[in-house]
């Protein structure tokens, strides 16, 4: 499976698996260092590269992450990245959850908020492991 590089900073790396219209991305260990305003811009972009590329499923790679999304993050990230990618057709979030256990925690508490019950989230150990769901999903899905 060839993940298309859509862009990269010190914090994100984003691509996109055309045959399967999902957006991957990695968040970098350099989030040890990001400020709230950094995530939301690279949030920003998460959805601006969804919308642009009409993604159906979105995989989180945060096992080298080192941010935790705070509460308040949380709402904004519900509000005004989650809301839209909805709107926008987003069928399943898959999670690569991170060792870092407030990272993990905080992840999994953004998904378990009302809004995101009209999606499913899935949680993985691998990154190869959930690329496999969506494609196995997206050919069932799609089957002529």
């Amino acid at each position: 499976m060839e993940i298309r590089e859509l862009t990269q900073n010190s914090f994100i790396k984003i691509g996109f698996l055309d045959a399967y219209k999902a957006l991957v991305y990695h968040w970098l260990p350099a989030t040890i260092d990001m400020f709230e305003e950094e995530y939301q811009q690279n949030m920003r972009l998460v959805l601006k590269h969804f919308t642009e590329e009409n993604g159906e499923y979105v995989v989180v790679d945060t096992l080298q992450s080192q941010f935790a999304v705070g509460v308040e993050m949380q709402e904004w990230l519900q509000h005004n990245v989650i809301i839209p990618a909805i709107e926008k057709g987003l069928k399943k979030v898959l999670i690569i959850t991170s060792n870092n256990t407030v990272t993990r925690i905080s992840y999994e508490q953004v998904f378990e908020h009302e809004i995101s019950r009209t999606f499913e989230t899935l949680y993985f150990q691998e990154l190869t492991t959930a690329l496999d769901f969506v494609a196995h999903h997206y050919q069932q899905i799609h089957k002529s």
